[in-house]
This record gives C-alpha cells, structure tokens and sequence, in this order.
C-alpha cells in the first residue's frame, strides 16, 4: 500500500511503533463516543489489532500524520456486501481545520482508483454533525437514517448515512492529463464528427480493430457515449492539441486491459 501525500499530511500504512499514538487518540471519550467500534477506555489487543495494515488487498488503512505526528487515522475497508465503509478518526487537538475533509477526499480518490469499489458509504452518529459535514465536502449524498451500535457509549444510536458511487466520483474528477504538446480528457460532444473522420479514413480504420469499416456519426456519438471514462478499464479518452482540437483517441479494453490508441494521418 502506496503512501499518499497531500498539501498538509501524510497518509501511511499503520505499523506497532503507532500504538501509543492511537490509543491515546481513541482513549478520549470524546473520540471514542463518534466511533462505531471503539471500546472505552481503549483496550491493548484491540489498539494492537488497529496497528495492523488490512489484510485484504481491496481494503485501505492509513494513520494520518502531520508534521512528525501520527494525529488520527482513517481508511476504507471492504464490507460483506461488496461496498467500502469509510472510517477516521482525529485528536481533537486538530478538529476544526479540514485536516479530515483533506485525508477523507485522498483516500476516497485511492479507493476509486486501486480498486474495483462501485460505492463507498460512510456513517456519523446524529450528534456528530460536523462529521456530516466533512463527507459531504468530500462528495458524499446523505442517503438515509439508520441504527448502528456504539461500544463506547454501549447503546443502539440513530446514525446518518452516506454514500458515493464510482460515477459521482468520476463526474465531479474528471480525467484530464495535459502535456507540452497535447491534452488528453473525456469526451465531448463536438468530438463526434472529427472522431468519426479519422476512424473513417482508410488508411487509418485497416490499422486497428476498434471500429467497423462502415463509421458513420451516429455509431461514433454511441461510441463515446459507452465507453465515456468510469475509473475502470475499458473507456475511450480524446487526445487534443494545444487548441483542444482532436486529433486521436486512446484508452484500455474493458476485459483484456490492452492499451489502445488511434491518430489521424496528418498527426
């Protein structure tokens, strides 16, 4: 698991040397009461088991460090249901300042990045609204109420849910790469025509296999359309020039994951 850097901190793999760190944050009631599985006060095994990177490849666990401080913790673990459930924790000594909007929105972008997740969904008690807040800063919908069990209040609480899906993920980052000589972004919808001019060209369509020797408009618009960027493989992308005028396109097949690429002759 890749550390992750952002303006202020830096998120890394859990390890033994952090347990006095976590355990003084998740000893504090006040931390403790805003968490679902914490017991209070904060018992060794369970602090030691914390100290643990996640077994599973598709779950992510970082403790978040500021300056030479391991001041909270956060990750996205893979639930039985197939979704990730986002959890962190803060000292309180840093509430307040947008260290947790700032460590949530990295880690949300990794879990849709490393792995196959469709939705992340996270919940906050109903007296921890500035949590609620922190997710939705971070792109998340509040869904629903629900109930959940807090041990360290040792009571059933009502809970607000959110959730995040893979496309409100990609709609709200879309993929733009930009080079000395080129651009390389989704598609838009006056891409169709030059798009379909270049797969057209003979001397260009008898090189690849993408495209049937009849393109016309209405098969490149349905084209864009099904393979528009999701954040998995098989998607199609527009390389543009310096005047964002398309020149080609690329992208990865859905199931083979083979690189693909197409350009127009005069480019």
């Amino acid at each position: 698991m890749r550390d992750i850097r952002t303006k202020r901190l830096l998120l890394r793999a859990p390890c033994l040397d952090d347990f006095e760190a976590i355990k003084s944050i998740y000893s504090r009631p006040e931390v403790a009461r805003m968490v679902a599985n914490w017991p209070l006060p904060a018992d060794d095994e369970f602090v030691a088991s914390r100290c643990m990177p996640m077994p599973s490849g598709k779950s992510l666990t970082f403790v978040i460090v500021k300056g030479a401080e391991v001041i909270g913790t956060i990750g996205a673990k893979q639930g039985d249901s197939g979704d990730h459930i986002l959890g962190y924790a803060l000292h309180p000594n840093h509430w307040g300042n947008g260290i947790a909007t700032e460590a949530a929105t990295a880690v949300v972008a990794r879990t849709f990045q490393n792995t196959d997740a469709h939705r992340i969904i996270a919940g906050v008690w109903n007296d921890n609204q500035s949590s609620g807040r922190v997710l939705s800063k971070t792109g998340f919908r509040f869904t629903h109420v629900g109930l959940g069990w807090c041990e360290a209040r040792q009571d059933t609480l009502p809970a607000h849910l959110y959730e995040q899906t893979r496309v409100e993920w990609v709609g709200a980052n879309p993929l733009r790469i930009k080079t000395d000589r080129m651009t390389i972004r989704g598609f838009e919808f006056q891409d169709a025509v030059p798009l379909a001019k270049i797969a057209s060209d003979p001397d260009v369509a008898r090189m690849v296999s993408a495209y049937p020797p009849d393109v016309d408009l209405k098969f490149m618009t349905e084209a864009m359309v099904a393979r528009r960027y999701k954040g998995v493989p098989g998607f199609s992308l527009a390389i543009c020039d310096k005047e964002d005028r398309l020149i080609g396109t690329l992208g990865i097949a859905p199931k083979a994951k083979d690189i693909f690429y197409i350009l127009g002759r005069e480019n």
